[in-house]
């Protein structure tokens, strides 16, 4: 079974093909397709002219997705908040403006950004929003640098599991309340 994969210096790869990660067998016995993707690591860089990543769903055994030197995605994958990700890396995604359905998953541990000059928004899952600081997020480190356009950061307050933070050469970013 397929754990790591890793797609590297491509420089014509404009997408990549929906449910790239899915790959499933039919059980006769009910008629439903059964997942058999086991992959646990995503390293996709230096794939300059990649515009669109996978739509669906991630296989829920993912647990690290690094992303660098792409430099035009507009959105970043979808449904990320229902796998198993631990640590999201990603840098040098140039166009990107924000993440697709704003929401981290719960098990997520490290979120680094960097070199993102048209970022205007962070994911949801960053911030608590429960008075009782009570969320479901795991995050234990936050690392952001060289967002330009990215001038605030979600509303709440920072998850009480955070234990640290960088925060960098992010000119127009407010001040946080």
């Amino acid at each position: 079974m397929l754990r790591r994969l890793t797609i590297a210096n491509c420089q014509s790869l404009s997408s990549l093909p929906d449910k790239m990660m899915m790959s499933s067998h039919s059980n006769s016995s009910n008629n439903s397709n059964v997942c058999l993707c086991l992959l646990e690591y995503l390293n996709i860089e230096k794939c300059p002219s990649l515009i669109c990543f996978p739509k669906g769903q991630l296989p829920t055994t993912l647990k690290i997705l690094r992303i660098s030197c792409c430099e035009n995605p507009r959105s970043l994958l979808e449904d990320m908040d229902v796998c198993a990700l631990e640590h999201i890396l990603i840098e040098g995604c140039l166009s990107l403006i924000g993440f697709s359905n704003g929401k981290l998953p719960s098990t997520i541990k490290r979120f680094l950004i960097s070199g993102f000059e048209k970022l205007e928004s962070l994911p949801e899952g960053i911030m608590n929003h429960d008075s009782n600081n009570t969320t479901n997020c795991g995050l234990q480190l936050l690392d952001i640098s060289q967002c330009s356009s990215l001038t605030f950061f979600p509303r709440g307050t920072f998850v009480f599991t955070l234990k640290s933070i960088w925060i960098r050469d992010c000119a127009q970013l407010q001040p946080i309340s």
